[in-house]
Parts: C-alpha cells; sequence; structure tokens
C-alpha cells in the first residue's frame, strides 16, 4: 500500500510540467542587445494537489525515506521556480538588467511577471551554460520538461554558414543534462519507454491538467528570416510553442530537437560574433538495427550450448 500511495505523488511531481504557463517575448539586436519580457504562472490547485500527496507519502513512508526527500526537493525546486524574488536574483546573477518584476495571482493562476535586458547575449550564453553546468541535475524523468528550464532567458546562438551574409540560428529550449538529456531520440524509443511516457502523459492530464500547458517563445531576430525548422515565422519572428493538449511520447521526444532557422544578414552592421557551428555526435544505431545482431548472437549461443551438450 505504501508502495501504491506513492506512484499518484511521483508522477505529480515529476510531471509537474501540466500544470504551468510561460510565455516570453525576446527582441534581440544587430549589437548583440536585448531586451526580454517574460511571465510564467502555475496552476494553484494542482500545486495543492501535490503538496497533499507529498505529506500522504511523508506520513506513510517518513520524511527521511529518500524517494520522499527526492519529490520534496522536486517540488521544492517547482515552486521556487514562480518565485518572483529568486528569478530576479538569478538573473542578476547571470549579468541581466531587471528593469521590473512583479507577483501575480490571477484566476487560480499564481506566478510572476519581469522584463530585463542583455548588454551582450553572447556573454550572457557563457554566463548562462557555465550556471546550468554547475547546478545540480535533476533525477528522474520530467517529460522533457522543467519549469526551472524557463525562468532565465534562453537567447540564441549564431553560428557561421558557407555564406558571410547567411547566419544559423539555434534557440535552445532544454538543458543537455539531467532528465532532459537523458530522453531518446525518436527513433529510439522502445515500445516500454514510449508506454512508459505515455502512462506518465495519462496520469498528469487526468491529475495535473496537462491539457492547461502551454509555452511559448518569441524571438524577433536582426535579420531577415529565410526558412524556420522545429518553430514557426512571424515576420522577423521566431515562434516556438508546446501545448499539453494532444501531446504523445513522439512530441515529447521530438522536443529534442531545437527550433533553428536561416537569417539574411549585413556583415558590416552585424556586430553578434557568429561561431563555428558544434560537431553533432553520429546517431546511435536504432533499435530496429540492433535487433538481428541481437537474434543472431542468441542463435549462435544455443548452437554453442547445443554443442557442448553433444
Amino acid at each position: 500500500m505504501k508502495r501504491l500511495a506513492l506512484v499518484p505523488m511521483l508522477a505529480a511531481v515529476l510531471s509537474a510540467a501540466g500544470c504551468f504557463k510561460v510565455a516570453s517575448d525576446t527582441a534581440i539586436k544587430t549589437d548583440g542587445s536585448a531586451t526580454v519580457k517574460l511571465s510564467m504562472s502555475a496552476k494553484s490547485e494542482v500545486v495543492e494537489t501535490m503538496k497533499g500527496q507529498l505529506d500522504m507519502a511523508s506520513e506513510q513512508m517518513g520524511d527521511d525515506n529518500p524517494q520522499v526527500a527526492q519529490m520534496r526537493e522536486l517540488l521544492d525546486k517547482f515552486e521556487a521556480a514562480f518565485d518572483e524574488k529568486k528569478v530576479a536574483a538569478e538573473w542578476k546573477k547571470l549579468g541581466l538588467e531587471v528593469a521590473k518584476a512583479s507577483s501575480s495571482d490571477k484566476d487560480g493562476w499564481k506566478g510572476f511577471e519581469i522584463e530585463g535586458s542583455a548588454k551582450n547575449i553572447a556573454e550572457y550564453n557563457k554566463a548562462a551554460a557555465e550556471s546550468r553546468k554547475s547546478a545540480k541535475p535533476s533525477r528522474g524523468m520530467s517529460m522533457g520538461l522543467e519549469a526551472s528550464t524557463f525562468t532565465t532567458p534562453r537567447f540564441p546562438k549564431f553560428y557561421k554558414t558557407d555564406q558571410p551574409n547567411i547566419a544559423k540560428v539555434v534557440l535552445t529550449t532544454r538543458d543537455s543534462s539531467g532528465a532532459q538529456g537523458r530522453m531518446p531520440d525518436p527513433e529510439n524509443l522502445s515500445d516500454e519507454q514510449k508506454e512508459q511516457v505515455e502512462m506518465g502523459l495519462e496520469q498528469a492530464r487526468s491529475q495535473m491538467s496537462l491539457d492547461d500547458l502551454k509555452v511559448e517563445m518569441r524571438v524577433k531576430l536582426p535579420g531577415k528570416i529565410l526558412s524556420v525548422s522545429n518553430c514557426k515565422q512571424d515576420g522577423d519572428t521566431l515562434v516556438f510553442q508546446v501545448l499539453g493538449a494532444g501531446m504523445t511520447a513522439d512530441t515529447v521526444a521530438q522536443m529534442r530537437q531545437p527550433p533553428t532557422a536561416t537569417l539574411e544578414i549585413d556583415p558590416k552592421e552585424f556586430k553578434i560574433p557568429l561561431e563555428d557551428e558544434p560537431k553533432t555526435d553520429s546517431k546511435p544505431t536504432s533499435r530496429t538495427a540492433e535487433k538481428p545482431k541481437k537474434d543472431e548472437q542468441e542463435k549462435k549461443n544455443k548452437d554453442e550450448e547445443k554443442e557442448k551438450d553433444r
């Protein structure tokens, strides 16, 4: 019974992505500076449900139980993501200028709104990367989404192409470490993994208001957008959106792929450093390709056993 009581609580906290909304609006200039507006809110009712389930598990299993301690840590982290004072402090720590920050509590959703600016997005990206690298990674699977992922701005990186007036833009929307980094590529999800993800999604949909999940990131770029991938285009703005309604194991896994664009720029006016795009690791062999090898090895083992019996 104790283990059963923990199951919905585990799903509640690890699938907490189902009960928050994010809206960010970023504008980047050719000199590398940027302004950003961000609002985040969590559904109060669902947060209270998570707390109640955690308290129930704590009573049954004890506060010193490792799983209960882990869930409490994750829930604390989730709540901290909606504290405007902590978010503003983190922005300042990363070198951002905070123009204003305020809390919000409306229609059953509680969170914050914050506005700020960066003098140099290249320098900010380096500072943010170092901060994420030193941060304690989350444990468990979070469906590839965590509220804390979106509390600080996600400015794109600009890479060189074979044409001096064309840049490749990559918007990082997830961390490469922790649970998000461990989510397999869509084609490498085993049937068991897909089933686990689908079960988690159904749990989140029924108890954690997954259908209310909405993430929208808008990034105005300093140039003419020529093409986009894994996002939409609205004039000179990239629009990346994630909706909980209709989310499946396949769409969760596809969130590994970052939004990208090709951008026509004026090399004389464009002051943002263009980096060499890092080489991606070769894709692991898919499980469909591995299966014949596995069957072949099993047949070989059986033949060897028969030889020994003889």
